[in-house]
């Protein structure tokens, strides 16, 4: 009896000193890993603050605020260029439309003036063989000309003559009215595609990339917000590691 009491108090004491030794050893666990996070923790508060430095003696807010205004400053001029710029594309097409029917217009009269030529070569033929030598061959059908006289006849030639001359000359006038207007819709035309190439251009080269700048330089300047709340929440997390050990 004695000899067991003996081993129950010996086993009693190594239970407790395997308890003992597991609690210091997950005690030390528990700071290896709390130790490991808090220099986890520093070493990113470090880089955070490296960052911040970059920020040093700027007012972050009042440069955000004044990029902001620059880049609605440089919108505006953008959206104003956009509106310009279809503008001149309204009044390309008008112009291109205008040319078209100005050109079959102007092919209208080219074929009219052909008849009108036509017609004054014929009855010139008429009134120049007032008197026609008995075997003169028609230029346009090629048959013989019975000789004869009508007095009456030439006359109306020449009065058709005389009026059609006047058409031919009226004529003449509005082609070459046509032709000059075209000639102006063709140099305005080249004009306004220049003045639309150079709008696409200051668009492109200048102020998009201006905005394009603006809006990196607005996008650091966000960055610093972030990065503060992220310095505050590991400062909070190192506070807390440090009152767990």
């Amino acid at each position: 009896a004695l000899l067991l009491l003996l081993n129950d108090e010996n086993l009693s004491g190594a239970q407790t000193q395997t308890k003992l030794e597991i609690r210091v050893a997950r005690k030390k666990a528990v700071e290896d890993y709390i130790n490991k996070r808090i220099c986890a923790t520093a070493k990113k508060r470090n880089d955070l603050e490296d960052q911040m430095k970059l920020f040093e003696g700027v007012n972050v807010e009042a440069s955000m605020q004044q990029l902001l205004d620059d880049i609605k400053s440089i919108e505006a001029q953008i959206q104003e260029s956009l509106n310009k710029r279809r503008e001149l594309i309204d009044r390309i097409r008008e112009l291109q439309e205008k040319d078209s029917e100005s050109g079959m217009l102007l092919s209208r009269y080219h074929e009219l003036h052909t008849q009108y030529k036509a017609d004054i070569s014929r009855l010139n033929f008429i009134v120049d063989g007032e008197i026609v030598t008995k075997g003169t061959t028609c230029p346009f059908c090629e048959s013989t000309i019975t000789a004869r006289k009508r007095e009456s006849y030439i006359d109306s030639a020449r009065a058709e003559l005389s009026r059609i001359i006047l058409q031919l000359n009226g004529l003449t006038e509005l082609e070459s009215e046509i032709t000059d207007e075209r000639k102006s819709i063709e140099d305005e035309t080249a004009n306004l595609k220049e003045e639309k190439k150079r709008v696409e251009q200051l668009i492109e080269e200048k102020l998009q990339p201006k905005v394009d700048s603006l809006q990196e330089s607005l996008a650091q300047y966000r960055a610093y917000f972030q990065l503060k709340k992220e310095l505050d929440v590991i400062k909070g997390f190192a506070t807390d590691l440090e009152t767990d050990l």
